[in-house]
């Protein structure tokens, strides 16, 4: 089988030339082109190691255009030279002997002007790799272990050259303590030997040391001295920074010191040892496994550093010479943060002199930050108004032009231009109306102002002139304003303690605002209905005016030329968004799709919806067809499209505010600005905004210009994938659902060069995905995980902005029983529902009919005492149905004349973790299981009832858990098997029933290999760990692949000549 592509968590990264980022994903390197961010080169380097390390020599002479380098890559115990060339367009990757120094390795690093290596393991030995041409023997570099290792374990280390001939080692260990050594080299006759010197050993952490780091020679701020400091990280979530400038202090090696074992060092042995603490901060909320220290420029000055930690975030600290709570002459204070990953753990990061620093996380993502692009500025703006009085509400009416008004009930033009500070000019003296209370909103190039007494103001940025368009007698609650293609801006007026609302239009063209509105109404509002969101939609001679609710629902208003003042609503639609806040709604029309009318939605309940709007004489009909959760929220509070037709959304989750593209699937802008109960607004951009917001009444603002990072791939799951489904062969679009512990299920297509492209991340379980299938047309996706959740979800394609539209159309109700967990299932198609059988945790069989989003349980029954796994269906058998268990057997069901177990047979030695069915020609049953036993069982189940196994002993190394039949063309009894395993190995079978003549008049039984043949014909290694499952599908380009996934996702190609 041949390795097409795989997706799996990036271990290792290194820049080449600052225009190639080289990264180890599983055993494979890959080169990217960082420019148009284009895959360039593939290489496998080890054949059953993941790379861990990517070490460059960028002292390498370069000649013209050509770029060559060489380096080292790790990988567990195993490191290899590669040496590569850079054309501009080309990459070349050659590739050495693979050397085992027989411990893990923890880091690497070139000597000064030289083709030495200094290597450090988790021993804390010190291993020394000369490269050199290849001699006699084909052999290219050399290596010797020039310091032995001790007694502790290392979790951490760093290696930097002093000098041609020393290097300093710091050392983190898994119980909290740092080793600071040097290392003096020399070499005599080609033979190298070393001595060492420990300058520190001292209790640094509360917990295990994840990341340290030395630096190069700084000026730290305030200070005229250069200094070296050492950055420690932890478990503890600690961040710590020690100067470590005089290395003329000799330390006991930590054997000699160390009385007890754990974290509990005495203080006073902590401060006898240890550099000075230059200051610490506590960050991120898990673990931290990374740190570095930022730019340092020409001036050689530090100040930031950066951590990376389990919670899959970057945080930016800077370093200012003042007080922190422990009085230490430093302090660090968080300054930015980046979730470029989902899920888990940012494994690696590497960074360029320029500025330039790239991230590879859990979820297979790499992410790319350039520290010289610094795009955002935080300012108040209160300094140019006077003492007494503040900005109360604002509204753009320009790219970096706000209209506002003040508690004393001015009206303010703010020029927020970034040429220079903020410029500010009066539009009116102060209104009596709107002191104290004000509401400002605005579209496009005009603002609308309203306040205590009811009147309506409008300005227009061109003309810059403001003036009253209404008058409602009554304190103003909202006002909601949407422009048409036409010019035409439509404004919504509510009023507190009436029931209805006004509705104006008002001709708006080049920034001016009319004085008398063209039309005038007022809709009446159901009972309990206040407004919160408003569109209005206009086809042909019909105008609908569309408002969203506090309760979640929608009413639609229907609008004519000879409408009466006084407008009802043709239809009230109940929880668009749940109960939740309505909180932004605009309706589109698609050319492209006959027309159609599609409205979209964002709530309160942290959903971003589509429905289909039909609209008929005599009423309004809507159809759900996309609705899914957000990764922020739950107050999402609008919704934007751009000119490409992206949509993005934005609102609140915790402290930040959060811009969000649904097409890229990705953070646009994320501002810290103290949470969602505040004056706000924001003007997007094409690659940000700007964000005004009101915090402890001060009036702060935050402009971006460009994303904050970029992603040459795009994420998967964070966590390990526990299920797998694709939609099956008949249907049209090949999709592919994973279900992860992270809780989440994405949806994949193939791309073109066998990229998993994902479509959506769907949002709704609260525990890990057990079992994932599709309908037999691929409309419907069913799920099922713990707290006995499982879930219907509609899917549905060719829909603008999302192309796939996926609903959670239902979940079928709960016994009560929270830690009870869905293990498995089966769905079976009915005229108007379907039928589903599920297997629990706890040993129970049920079945329910699924109909009309209603659900009945049919049948319930329980098994004995073990955890069922799965339910394999028995076509040819009516109802009956097997299902497999923790305790090793294969049992038979039948529902008939009521649910009971009516047989069972043991196959396996323990847990059965993997079943596939196959039906032979004859109608009999082939059920091939997998097991925790090593072994592959094939269980024959005749149409008499007589069940026959044959067993293939030690068919993996591990624990077999996933399985899939290749279909076959023909009608013989011979078939192709793939089977995954714990021990990574991907393996194609062939199986051949070929002696069936022989089962005739047995009773049945375990009978190996009487019956039935099988033939290993590949036997591959797969960089997905812990793999939980496999499928066969189509490839893009043609043929037949199997996808397996665990730990990411990979993909293999089955030549035609291995199929039958």
């Amino acid at each position: 089988m041949q390795h097409e592509n795989h997706h799996v968590p990036v271990t290792a990264l290194a820049f080449y030339n600052d225009s190639v980022l080289l990264a180890g994903q599983g055993n494979y390197l890959h080169a990217y082109q960082i420019a148009d961010k284009t895959l360039v080169a593939t290489q496998l380097v080890f054949k059953r190691q993941a790379i861990h390390g990517i070490i460059l020599n960028e002292e390498v002479p370069s000649t013209g255009l050509i770029v060559s380098s060489t380096g080292l890559l790790c990988g567990g115990s195993l490191c290899r030279r590669f040496d590569v060339r850079w054309s501009g367009s080309k990459l070349d990757v050659v590739l050495h002997e693979v050397l085992d120094v027989q411990d893990w390795i923890l880091d690497a690093s070139f000597a000064h002007a030289s083709r030495t290596v200094a290597v450090v393991t988790a021993h804390n030995a010190l291993w020394l790799n000369a490269f050199r041409d290849a001699n006699e023997d084909g052999r290219s570099t050399s290596h010797e272990r020039l310091i032995p290792g001790s007694n502790c374990i290392l979790y951490s280390a760093h290696v930097k050259w002093l000098s041609p001939s020393t290097c300093l080692i710091a050392a983190g260990t898994a119980f909290g303590d740092i080793i600071l050594w040097s290392a003096t080299l020399e070499a005599f006759s080609g033979k190298w030997s070393a001595e060492s010197q420990i300058h520190f050993t001292f209790p640094a952490h509360a917990g295990s040391v994840f990341g340290v780091q030395i630096s190069p020679w700084v000026f730290l701020p305030g200070s005229r001295e250069q200094q070296r400091l050492l950055a420690s990280c932890s478990d503890d979530r600690n961040i710590k920074l020690w100067g470590v400038s005089d290395l003329s202090a000799r330390s006991p090696a930590l054997t000699q010191i160390q009385h007890e074992t754990g974290f509990n060092a005495k203080p006073e042995q902590a401060n006898s040892t240890a550099p000075p603490l230059m200051a610490k901060v506590m960050g991120h909320i898990s673990r931290i496994w990374h740190i570095r220290f930022g730019l340092v420029g020409a001036d050689s000055a530090l100040k930031t550093i950066r951590s990376f930690g389990e919670d899959a975030s970057c945080i930016q600290w800077d370093l200012t010479a003042e007080f922190g709570s422990d009085p230490l002459p430093y302090a660090l204070k968080q300054a930015n943060l980046a979730t470029a990953h989902a899920g888990k753990n940012i494994w690696t990061i590497a960074s360029t002199a320029a500025g330039m620093l790239a991230t590879g996380g859990a979820d297979g993502a790499i992410a790319l930050y350039n520290a010289g692009q610094t795009s955002q500025c935080s300012r108040s703006l209160l300094e140019a108004l006077d003492n007494d009085d503040t900005l109360k509400s604002y509204g753009f009416v320009g790219h970096d032009t706000l209209v506002s008004t003040t508690w004393q009930g001015r009206i303010l033009l703010l020029d927020l231009s970034s040429t220079g500070d903020m410029k500010v000019s009066s539009i009116s003296e102060p209104v009596p109306g709107l002191r104290g209370y004000s509401i400002v909103e605005s579209v496009a190039d005009a603002a609308f102002l309203a306040g205590m007494d009811g009147c309506v103001y409008a300005y227009g940025s061109v003309t810059k002139q403001l003036s009253k368009v209404a008058e409602t007698k009554r304190k103003t609650a909202g006002l909601f304003a949407c422009r048409d293609v036409s010019d035409t801006v439509y404004l919504l007026i509510t009023t507190v303690g009436e029931t209805s609302a006004r509705l104006l239009s008002l001709d708006a063209c080049n920034g001016s605002v009319a004085d008398v509105p063209a039309t005038d109404a007022t809709l009446a509002l159901p009972v309990g209905f206040i407004v919160t969101g408003f569109t209005f939609y206009a086809t042909g001679d019909e105008r609908y005016a569309i408002l969203g609710a506090r309760n979640g629902s929608m009413a639609v208003f229907a609008l004519s030329g000879g409408s009466p003042d006084f407008v009802p609503p043709v239809h009230v639609f109940d929880e668009l968004h749940s109960r939740e806040a309505v909180t932004s709604l605009r309706c589109v029309t698609t050319a492209a799709d006959e027309g159609q009318t599609y409205v979209l939605s964002t709530g309160r309940d942290g959903t971003f919806a589509i429905h289909r709007m039909l609209f008929h004489p005599t009423g309004v009909e809507i159809r759900l067809l996309h609705q899914l959760l957000l990764p922020f929220g739950p107050n999402i509070e609008a919704l934007h499209i751009t000119p490409e037709n992206d949509v993005w959304v934005w609102g609140f989750k915790s402290k930040h505010f959060t811009v969000y593209s649904i097409s890229a699937q990705r953070e646009i802008m994320t501002v810290d600005c103290g949470g969602a109960h505040r004056n706000w607004t924001f003007q997007p951009t094409a690659s940000g905004g700007t964000f005004i917001w009101t915090k402890a009444s001060q009036v702060y603002r935050e402009t971006q210009t460009s994303l904050p990072y970029d992603l040459l791939n795009t994420g998967n799951h964070g966590r390990e994938i526990k299920a797998l489904a694709i939609t099956p062969p008949s249907t049209a679009r090949q999709i592919l659902a994973t279900g992860a512990e992270d809780t989440d299920i994405k949806l994949f297509t193939l791309a073109n060069t066998n990229e998993f492209e994902c479509i959506h991340t769907l949002r709704k379980h609260n525990t890990g995905i057990q079992d994932l299938q599709w309908s037999s047309n691929g409309h419907y996706l069913f799920s099922s995980g713990g707290f006995e959740e499982f879930f219907v979800w509609r899917v549905e394609a060719g829909l603008p902005f999302v192309d796939l539209g996926v609903v959670c159309e239902s979940k079928h109700p709960r016994s009560g029983r929270s830690d009870l967990r869905v293990m498995g299932f089966e769905v079976s198609e009915e005229r108007e529902g379907f039928v589903v059988r599920m297997a629990y945790s706890d040993s129970t069989v049920k079945i329910w009919r699924y109909a009309g989003r209603t659900w009945s349980l049919l049948a319930s029954a329980d098994y004995l005492i073990a955890c069922l796994t799965n339910i394999i269906p028995l076509p040819s058998q009516g109802d009956d149905f097997l299902t497999t268990a923790t305790d090793g057997h294969i049992t038979h069901w039948s529902p008939q004349p009521h649910l009971r177990w009516t047989s069972r047979h043991r196959v396996h030695q323990n847990a059965i973790l993997a079943t596939t069915s196959f039906t032979l020609p004859d109608g009999d049953r082939l059920v091939v299981t997998g097991g925790d036993d090593n072994a592959i069982a094939f269980s024959l189940f005749t149409s008499d009832n007589q069940l026959h196994t044959s067993i293939l002993r030690r068919a993996h190394a591990a624990a077999v858990t996933g399985l899939a039949l290749i279909p076959t063309n023909d009608t013989t009894a011979e078939f192709r098997l793939v089977s995954v395993s714990i021990d990574q190995r991907l393996k194609l079978w062939s199986i051949s029933i070929s002696v069936k003549a022989q089962l005739a008049g047995t009773a049945g039984g375990t009978v190996e290999g009487e019956w039935m043949e099988v033939k290993k014909l590949q036997d591959v290694f797969t960089a997905v760990a812990d793999v939980s499952g496999v499928e066969v599908c189509r490839l893009p380009g043609g043929g037949t692949g199997v996808l397996g996934a665990g730990v990411g996702m990979g993909v293999w190609r089955v030549p035609p000549s291995l199929l039958l």
